[in-house]
């Protein structure tokens, strides 16, 4: 009696793989419709439920690369739309300051004072030197050069009564003292030509801003504006702004990180070795 319930056991589970086995279905009716292909001589390896769930790497994997075909053509359009922005010519602030959130990248004339007895610094900065404005690049890092800093001066603009934030360039670290580069510290009204920038969020492995010694270590506007008394607003002088003495301006970086074609090459390699490696299991 034992015997005989583990064999109508093991006979009702080859009877239930076979009722939901669909390529043994698929097999026995093509092996019907063609006797001289028994269905054990089409594969040797009938594919189980758990054999369609695993079809879910290789489907999912391509997915993933076409979704970043699309990223990648975004992106590409995105980099287009900033190129045009840096290279047209510079314009007046807008009346509507909320308008300037659309308008990254953008040049911005102003007029005004600085007020550099509130200057505070971006640390740990390589200099950037004006290089030959082409489709690839628009500036160029010297790592050669010393790491230094940014200066950022409260600026207040004429007409306006209200304060904003002006990126004046890097300095080497030895010349962070004003005391050190006095001759740069113009006085009175001046005009600006920057590039509006809007807040960073903290990039990875970077040090917290610190407001209360006036050292922030990345764009922090949000904080920045907070604690200097201006408006959100931040712009990035360019190399027509310098004076002798001064920082050095023109350090914006508008080149923006396009890593889509490697994720492309990535997502659709892991699909065609998964759907690979289903094959060799199912069917090879």
């Amino acid at each position: 009696l034992k015997v005989m319930l583990k064999s109508l056991f093991q006979l009702s589970k080859l009877n239930l793989i076979k009722k939901f086995d669909v390529s043994y279905i698929i097999l026995q009716h093509y092996s019907q419709k063609f006797p001289q292909f028994p269905a054990s001589s089409l594969t040797s390896k009938r594919i189980r439920v758990y054999g369609y769930f695993l079809l879910i790497f290789p489907v999912g994997f391509f997915g993933l690369g076409l979704w970043q075909v699309n990223r990648r053509k975004w992106k590409k359009q995105l980099l287009r739309e900033l190129g045009e922005r840096y290279c047209a010519p510079p314009v007046q602030l807008p009346d509507d300051l909320a308008k300037l959130n659309d308008m990254e990248f953008s040049r911005i004339k102003v007029c005004g004072q600085f007020l550099h007895n509130e200057e505070f610094y971006i640390l740990n900065r390589l200099r950037r030197d004006d290089a030959a404005l082409d489709s690839k690049s628009h500036f160029l890092v010297d790592v050669h050069s010393p790491v230094g800093l940014h200066v950022v001066t409260p600026f207040l603009v004429e007409g306006k009564g209200y304060r904003i934030l002006i990126n004046r360039g890097w300095v080497p670290n030895e010349l962070k003292d004003p005391k050190r580069r006095q001759r740069g510290q113009i006085e009175g009204r001046v005009e600006v030509t920057g590039v509006n920038r809007l807040h960073e969020k903290k990039p990875p492995f970077v040090f917290e801003s610190n407001p209360y010694r006036d050292e922030y270590f990345y764009r922090d506007v949000v904080t920045m504006a907070k604690f200097h008394n201006t408006l959100p607003i931040y712009l990035e002088a360019d190399s027509s702004s310098n004076v002798p003495g001064g920082p050095i301006g023109g350090q914006t970086n508008v080149k923006v990180s396009d890593n889509h074609t490697t994720y492309i090459i990535t997502w659709w390699s892991l699909s065609v070795l998964t759907a690979f490696a289903w094959l060799k299991m199912f069917f090879w």
